[in-house]
């Protein structure tokens, strides 16, 4: 992506950068080119949200290029130009996750970290988005209310988005633990058993699941699973 690409591409452009750290290219150089081209234009330019967009990008590039604590105070500056703008705020919030420093999190989540239901509701609503904020909302909220399985499994399906399997095997555990009746929750062992290789396993959470009184929907899933584990290998 050349240099004078809208800001509005950045963030497509880190992740780019991302995904491809095996490819054979100069990434650190194009990201160090392109974070000096945004310093150049903050000295032209006087607008708040301008410059607060610029700030926000400039963020993403440094920690690609390993400077946390640079990031960290981008983002902080982008935050004050623009107090409202919700992507910096997750952005923030993010940025200091990153870094170990949650006591802010909450706040700029807009949510109660004392109210376990709100925090599982924020991490569905991060759960794609923002995967990092949406597990520690449901971490938070697993810690809250434990003995609730549905918690639980929400957790667990964070973890599995993230590509956490062992994790999510251990949560999912929990809460066939705690509802041991719910078809849902075997179903969902079983796949990150799957993703584990554990097929024996899995085979036996799935047919205890079609024990467990399924809705036509689940049933449907969990026989499909079960033909993927009988069909022939290549």
């Amino acid at each position: 992506m050349p240099v004078c690409a809208q800001d509005s591409d950045v963030t497509k452009y880190i992740e780019g950068l991302r995904a491809q750290v095996s490819a054979p290219r100069d990434v650190k150089g194009e990201a160090k080119q392109l974070l000096a081209d945004f310093t150049k234009r903050l000295e032209t330019t006087t607008e708040p949200a301008r410059r607060a967009d610029l700030y926000f990008n400039m963020s993403g590039l440094q920690r690609t290029l390993g400077d946390p604590a640079a990031a960290l105070t981008s983002v902080r500056t982008a935050r004050s130009l623009q107090p409202d703008n919700q992507r910096i705020a997750l952005g923030l919030a993010s940025e200091l996750l990153e870094n170990g420093q949650i006591g802010e999190v909450p706040a700029l989540l807009g949510v109660d970290p004392t109210d376990g239901q709100a925090l599982l509701h924020k991490a569905n609503e991060l759960g794609h988005s923002h995967p990092d904020l949406a597990v520690y909302c449901g971490e938070l909220a697993h810690q809250l209310i434990p003995q609730d399985a549905i918690v639980t499994d929400e957790l667990g399906t964070l973890y599995l988005r993230q590509g956490k399997t062992a994790e999510a095997s251990n949560v999912f555990l929990q809460a066939v633990a705690g509802a041991p009746q719910v078809a849902q929750y075997h179903y969902d062992l079983a796949l990150s058993m799957l993703l584990r290789r554990r097929n024996d396993d899995a085979r036996t959470q799935l047919l205890t699941a079609l024990e467990c009184h399924p809705l036509d929907d689940e049933r449907a899933s969990i026989q499909a699973a079960l033909l993927h584990l009988d069909s022939p290998k290549k």
